[in-house]
């Protein structure tokens, strides 16, 4: 999970006044794919008395999954 900090929507601009903010990272591509998860697994009706810290856990769980796996290495275009 060496990505897992890596800017998911990095972006860069200039103030009126001529300022640059060239490296401005945004979200963290671990906290995108968390809030993602988390927005999923809000949507379940099921889930109405599970406890908020409960799917916050779960959400980062499901994110360092994801960032796990796109970190494998690719073999034979699979």
């Amino acid at each position: 999970m060496d990505n897992k900090n890596a800017p998911a929507f990095g972006y860069g601009f200039t103030t009126a006044d001529g300022n640059s903010h060239v490296n401005e990272s945004g979200l963290t591509k671990r906290e995108y794919f968390a809030a993602m998860a988390m927005q999923g697994l809000c949507t379940n009706p099921r889930t109405e008395y599970t406890p908020m810290n409960e799917f916050a856990e779960l959400a980062v769980k499901y994110a360092d999954a994801l960032l796990t796996e796109l970190s494998k290495e690719v073999t034979n275009g699979k």
